[in-house]
Parts: C-alpha cells; sequence; structure tokens
C-alpha cells in the first residue's frame, strides 16, 4: 500500500531535507511563527542542534509527513536547560535525559497514525538506551494530547524565546503504572522492558504536587463540570458569558473539549503580534490586557470573563498584551478543538459562536461609550480655548 506509514531515523541529505522542507511547513506556513533559522529561500528550517540529533522521519506514499528531534544529555547541551529546571533532575541528569523538539505532522496526516507512530519507535530506541526522562515544551491547547500519552507537567509555564506562552512536561519512561491508569497508548509498549523504579520515584519525591495529578482526560464530564463551578463559586453558565444559554450538558460537551492551566502573577499569557488561536476563560484570579504602545492599560479581567477570542473569527494577529494580574486558572480552548467539535455538537458551538459575538458588541459599546466621551471632552477643551482667546 503506498499510504502505509514507516518510521526511520535519516541518515541520507535527502531524508534530512524532506524533514527540513516539512518543519518549514508547519512551523512557519502552518504556524506563522518565525524561527531564527528558516531559510525563506529554499523553505527549509535546519538548526545547529540537529547536527547532533537524531531524526526521525514517518514516511508514506514516498514522502516525509512526520518527523522530531531527540537530543540526547550525553551528547551535549540541550537547548534551554536552566529554563526547563533540568538540574532538578540529577543525579539522572544529563545522562539519562532527552530532549523531544521539533515534532510535526503534515496537515494531512493529523489525526492519523503518523503521531503515534513516531512517539512509539522513540520510545522504544530511547528506553534500550537507558534514557528515564524525556522533555517537550506544549501549547496549552495540545496539553489533553500529550497528558494521554504519558507526559507530565512538572513546574509553571514558560515563556518560550521562539514559541510563547508553553508549558514544560516530562515523559516519565519507567512509570508503566502511571500509563496504565491514563490508558496511554505507550502502555503496551512500556510493559515489554525490565520493571524499573528509578524515573518514577525521582519524580514522586521531587514533584509531590504534580506526581499525585494524573490526566484530565480520565476525568468524566461531569466531574470537570463540578471542578469548574467550585473554582468559579457558582454554575459556569451564571457566571462565565461563553456558557451563557447552555444547558448542564452542553456545558460538559465544551469544558471537555478544553484544559484547565495554572498561571503565575507576571505571566505572559498572549504577546502582541502572535499568531496562535487560544481562547481563554477566566475560572479563577485575574489578568490584565495592554496595549503594546506605552503599554497601557486596557482591561482587567476576572473570573468568568473570556480573552482572545478574536482569534477564533479570525486569522489576525493577538492585537494587545494579557499577562496574570495574580496567580490564576484559565479554562484554554483552540480553534481546531472547536472546529472539531463542530461535526459531533453543531448546536454547543453555535451558542458559543452567538456568545462570542455578544461579549465582542458588548465591549465595541465600551469603546464607543469611551471615544464618545474622549470627544465631547475635546469639544469642551476647545470651546475653552476660543472663549479665553476671545
Amino acid at each position: 500500500m503506498t499510504d502505509e506509514i514507516t518510521v526511520g531515523m535519516a541518515v541520507t541529505d535527502a531524508q534530512k531535507q524532506g524533514i527540513y522542507h516539512l518543519r518549514y511547513q508547519v512551523y512557519v506556513e502552518d504556524l506563522c511563527l518565525m524561527p531564527e533559522f528558516a531559510d525563506h529561500q529554499q523553505k527549509t528550517l535546519a538548526e545547529p542542534i540537529d547536527a547532533h540529533a537524531k531524526l526521525f522521519f514517518a514516511e508514506a506514499g514516498g514522502e516525509i509527513v512526520g518527523t522530531m528531534r531527540i537530543n540526547l544529555g550525553l551528547d551535549g547541551p540541550l537547548e534551554h536547560e536552566s529554563l526547563y529546571d533540568l538540574h532538578k533532575f540529577v543525579p539522572y541528569f544529563p545522562t539519562c535525559v532527552a530532549m523531544c523538539t521539533k515534532f510535526a505532522v503534515a496537515r494531512k496526516k493529523r489525526g492519523s497514525e503518523v503521531a503515534r507512530r513516531l512517539i512509539q519507535d522513540a520510545y522504544v530506541y530511547l528506553r534500550e538506551r537507558g534514557i528515564l526522562f524525556v522533555f517537550i515544551d506544549c501549547w496549552p491547547h495540545l496539553l489533553n494530547l500529550y497528558e494521554h500519552l504519558g507526559f507530565r507537567r512538572y513546574r509553571s509555564n514558560i515563556r518560550h524565546p521562539e514559541a510563547g506562552y508553553m508549558t514544560p512536561m516530562v515523559f516519565v519512561f519507567d512509570d508503566v503504572a502511571h500509563f496504565e491508569l491514563i490508558n496511554s497508548p505507550l502502555a503496551p509498549v512500556a510493559k515489554q522492558f525490565p520493571d524499573s523504579n528509578m524515573g518514577r520515584d525521582h519524580f514522586a519525591n521531587t514533584f509531590p504536587e504534580f506526581a499525585r495529578y494524573g490526566c484530565q482526560s480520565v476525568f468524566t464530564s461531569q466531574e470537570l463540570f463540578d471542578l469548574i463551578c467550585e473554582k468559579m463559586s457558582g454554575s459556569v453558565a451564571d457566571v462565565a458569558k461563553l456558557f451563557s444559554v447552555m444547558n448542564e450538558e452542553e456545558a460538559q460537551i465544551f469544558i471537555k473539549a478544553g484544559h484547565i492551566i495554572s498561571c503565575q502573577a507576571g505571566d505572559r499569557i498572549i504577546s502582541f503580534g502572535e499568531m496562535r488561536r487560544e481562547m481563554y476563560t477566566v475560572l479563577t484570579g485575574a489578568v490584565e490586557v495592554r496595549r503594546e504602545e506605552g503599554n497601557a492599560l486596557v482591561m482587567v479581567m476576572s473570573k468568568g470573563e473570556t480573552f482572545g477570542e478574536v482569534a477564533q473569527l479570525s486569522e489576525s494577529a493577538r492585537t494587545a498584551n494579557v499577562n496574570a494580574l495574580e496567580d490564576c486558572e484559565l479554562l484554554v480552548h483552540d480553534f481546531g478543538a472547536i472546529q472539531a467539535l463542530e461535526r459531533d455538537h453543531p448546536l454547543v458551538v453555535a451558542k458559543i459562536y452567538r456568545n462570542m459575538a455578544r461579549i465582542l458588541s458588548v465591549r465595541l459599546v465600551k469603546v464607543n461609550n469611551r471615544v464618545s466621551a474622549l470627544h465631547a471632552g475635546m469639544e469642551r477643551l476647545l470651546s475653552s480655548d476660543k472663549r479665553a482667546v476671545k
């Protein structure tokens, strides 16, 4: 079959060029990022760290449709070691750790077996070489996907110099019990290897608050709904305008399509000019919206309010900066998740878009009122000046 997926490690220049072209398609053309080493003439994305990396690729029909880069701690410094708190994994750092970056799947193969096959083959390769921990950074809206595979949060969110606001995650290779608990597709593969508890015990002892947390995907829709109502101190439909006119079942469906993240005071959640399409609802705490020019405060948003919704309606760049004013929790939804939800629950999504329109219209009225007040003030000032001249 021409569409049969094969996974390998790049050894030829042709394979590497195929990987670099796919990276460019995904990171530059699809995600609208501007990586430092992107070659816009050749349409490739190759980086110096590739020189001592293991470049995995998935091929189907003679075309490279997926790739990931693995760098071993044994082979040299890893990217942004201090940013990821890798020192907390001593004595296993650097000899038993690796970093997975530049994970990309061609648009036409997303949702297929490509991603799972790449991760599965990389797991076997690394486990055979004694690796205990692999690190990634994850966009907030992809947390459900990576948690279901077995990756776990271990520290607060970071602002990556290239990718923006991200969640660092670690895969603990020998925690088979966790893989089985969350029904990870990697559990059967992990069980083929000899029992070990070194990585699992280090994670549990070093990060107890994260070790106790399982995976949001194992929560039922009712449990997630109850959790969010508890955080918001009331019914989500009453507190959050995004959930207006939804019944409990509809609210549960929409909540299940998102993910809860925690932010620390001072975190830059959204940056001016970013081309990202997440939408956030504040569950606890507060955030501030500021203009890029002059850092002028636009508004403060607290429990029940939504920001980033314009990105659901257009592909335009972010128009302001959003910072966590205090420690807060947010419910995140991505444009792709809402599109997927629309296929099975069109009425739920129709209500969401209706509520977005109402939220935006209220804000527009407020802006118009401010402009009118400013205009009236200017008119009074000009009239006063004219009288003074006379």
